[in-house]
């Protein structure tokens, strides 16, 4: 069931009222922070695989 344009309407002042509150909290709700932890991981995680295969 898809949103009124008055629940629209709302959720876009929520979602702006929370940005203009705290950008860190929304920025992590909206992914980009988490996104670039997983990329980061998944860095580490080959560079420890190719180094093990190194070591072998």
């Amino acid at each position: 069931m898809p949103l009124s344009d008055e629940e629209a309407r709302l959720l876009q002042q929520l979602e702006q009222s929370l940005a203009a509150e705290d950008p860190a909290f929304a920025s992590t709700l909206r992914g980009s922070a988490l996104e670039a932890r997983n990329r980061r991981l998944a860095v580490l995680a080959a560079v420890g695989f190719i180094a093990g295969l190194g070591v072998l």
